[in-house]
């Protein structure tokens, strides 16, 4: 049942691939999710390079428990470190701050 003032996220913009990242690449893929990509704003821009870090996407996507900070995001083919998750309980959300990673990270397995 829909209430009346409650607003229908939508997340139109692609799938990222969530994958657990222990030290020398990632591995186990956590899950996918769908996403919807939000503007960088300066606030945000600026606060994260105070903490000497740099914050190359903003995505929005439904709050799910394998998104968690330090796991690796594949989006279109690109890397990403997930920096921060913030959720936003009155839409139940997550704003999820992406840094790109300069070297890929290759996929490790268990008997590696």
């Amino acid at each position: 049942m829909r209430i009346p003032d409650q607003k229908i996220e939508t997340y139109p913009d692609g799938v990222a691939h969530i994958y657990k990242a222990p030290r020398r690449g990632y591995s186990s893929l956590l899950g996918i999710v769908h996403f919807e990509t939000l503007s960088v704003g300066v606030n945000r821009y600026y606060t994260a390079a105070i903490d000497d870090s740099k914050v190359d996407r903003l995505i929005k996507t439904p709050a799910v428990r394998f998104i968690e900070a330090d796991n690796i995001a594949l989006i279109d083919g690109k890397q990403y470190w997930i920096k921060r998750v913030q959720l936003k309980p009155e839409r139940n959300v997550f704003e999820v701050e992406l840094q790109g990673i300069q070297t890929p990270l290759k996929e490790v397995t268990d008997e590696s």
